[in-house]
């Protein structure tokens, strides 16, 4: 992905960021965002946990949980674009709720976009300290 962004290398070509699409690769998303913030211009904000019972080789072994409640570091990936100047939104995406929500999207929406609040005042309050 960042040796297409670089080849091509114009400002109308950017990613969407998605958090959980990184770890269901088995992939870090913080190691991802380090290469990839300068060129995010969306995301999808996950967090994810595996669930008991179901194949690692399935695309939901890693299942959605409310931000916050999972094993992705949000913080850490929200810091990171912070430094790098994104000035998008942090979009909740919830796919494959984990079993241990009882089906309830709504609540784990809700759950999720008080955390990214959090998120989203301490990166902004650790930016305006260091720029101050």
């Amino acid at each position: 992905m960042l040796h297409l962004l670089t080849s091509v290398n114009s400002p109308y070509l950017g990613i969407n960021f998605d958090t959980g699409n990184f770890v269901r690769l088995l992939d870090d998303p913080v190691k991802g965002m380090e290469k990839l913030a300068k060129y995010v211009y969306a995301t999808h904000i996950k967090d994810l946990k595996p669930q008991k019972g179901v194949a690692a080789d399935e695309w939901y072994f890693f299942s959605s949980t409310p931000v916050g409640d999972g094993i992705v570091d949000n913080m850490k990936l929200a810091r990171l674009l912070a430094q790098a100047g994104y000035q998008g939104f942090l979009a909740v995406e919830i796919d494959f709720l984990h079993p241990d929500y009882g089906g309830d999207e709504d609540l784990a929406v809700a759950k999720s976009i008080r955390e990214l609040k959090k998120i989203a005042a301490a990166v902004e309050l650790e930016s305006a300290t260091t720029t101050a």
